[in-house]
């Protein structure tokens, strides 16, 4: 199941359009966090076209916390840093395609996973606090000059290739991915083994759990392979601590 996630929206005919855009490419669940305006304006209605429904069943809520709902959650971003900002090292959408193509299976609205697309404030986008909280991030390729794309647009895109594959065959669409608790267990067990670890300076401790972090998410691991990853990190563990 796939989710568009609006972070303190401050339009309401962007908000229309972006619905719009949701009905054009199947996907139908709207979340909006703290939205700054009326989603259900008369501009936003106008935008929308025949994509009210989608408007009036959209859920608003308070907080950036409603996420751990979510086994998969996609933060996007026209803010890159370094390769040294492991936080803002994106795939693109094509990439992100890809990843879940082998899941999909004939649409975008399957129910095995739920997934969360997170697009920013139209000013200011995601804010690094918010782009950590998720499991990893996406851009769209840009100009250099100006990367930040207009709400709908962003969006539009995003679904476009999301929605470019869902129609051919998925001969893994039958294999579950792993949960956001078995990731979070996972997570749990890398830091355990990290936290046993001497490094120089505290913030190296950090960046490698950010990293194996990011590394789980990324990889879009089944069950299988979680279960086996698990297994893997508990012998770890025991050797460690058997030390």
């Amino acid at each position: 199941m796939l989710c568009v996630l609006l972070v303190e929206p401050e339009t309401p005919g962007n908000i229309g359009s972006v619905a719009r855009v949701m009905k054009n490419f199947g996907v139908r669940q709207l979340l909006l966090v703290n939205p700054r305006c009326n989603h259900l304006d008369g501009e936003a209605y106008g935008r929308a076209m025949h994509a009210r429904d989608i408007l009036k069943s959209a859920v608003v809520v308070k907080s950036f916390s409603h996420l751990k709902e979510f086994d998969y959650v996609v933060a996007t971003t026209a803010a890159l840093g370094s390769d040294y900002n492991v936080l803002r090292s994106p795939i693109t959408p094509g990439q992100l395609a890809q990843q879940l193509q082998s899941h999909i299976s004939s649409s975008v609205n399957n129910k095995k996973n739920k997934i969360a697309l997170v697009f920013g404030r139209e000013g200011t986008g995601l804010t690094s606090r918010e782009i950590g909280s998720c499991d990893l991030v996406v851009t769209i390729p840009a100009s250099r000059k100006y990367r930040a794309l207009n709400l709908s647009h962003a969006v539009a895109i995003v679904l476009y290739e999301l929605f470019k594959p869902s129609k051919s065959v998925k001969l893994a669409s039958h294999i579950p991915l792993a949960s956001r608790h078995e990731k979070k267990l996972a997570e749990s067990m890398v830091n355990e083994i990290i936290s046993g670890m001497d490094f120089a300076i505290n913030s190296k401790k950090e960046t490698q759990a950010l990293v194996w972090r990011r590394l789980i998410s990324k990889s879009f691991l089944t069950k299988r392979e979680m279960y086996a990853l698990l297994g893997f990190l508990r012998k770890i563990i025991k050797i460690v601590k058997n030390e």
